[in-house]
């Protein structure tokens, strides 16, 4: 470490000092909105929430436990069929908050059989119902 060619008592207030300009950094990048930057997918409890506008496609896999997944502030713009085939069967929320999403290509979520719950709020670029079919379970569902 550079710091270490100075006196134990320099380098204590040194180091001290780049800690106090790290946390000054992480409280600038909070007020101004930039952590939402950072991509990050966290998993706990058969819950995966995944932010950040660094994200730009759904993950290609997730934990097999999964029951609830949400992207929020995310800069996914399709929802492409086939993309969840690989997704847990027993995902039975999805949500998708404030993401760039425009388009959600028929059938992108046939492949997800025991799902209860979908979210898709803030999507302001989200247009263009094309058509109605019925689903497998007999409900009238919304394709783009």
């Amino acid at each position: 470490m550079v710091f270490e060619s100075f006196s134990s008592g320099h380098y204590s207030v040194t180091r001290k000092m780049t800690w106090i300009h790290f946390l000054g950094f992480l409280s600038i990048t909070q007020l101004f909105g930039f952590a939402n930057c950072i991509p990050k997918c966290d998993f706990s409890s058969e819950v995966l929430f995944c932010s950040g506008k660094l994200i730009t496609e759904m993950p290609a896999t997730i934990p097999s436990n999964t029951t609830r997944l949400t992207f929020l502030n995310t800069n996914i713009s399709i929802i492409r069929a086939g993309v969840l085939q690989n997704y847990s069967a027993s995902l039975t929320m999805l949500a998708f908050n404030d993401n760039n999403i425009h388009k959600i290509e028929i059938g992108a979520l046939d492949d997800l059989t025991n799902l209860t719950q979908l979210e898709i709020t803030g999507e302001e670029e989200l247009i263009c119902l094309t058509t109605t079919e019925k689903n497998r379970y007999g409900n009238f569902f919304e394709t783009f």
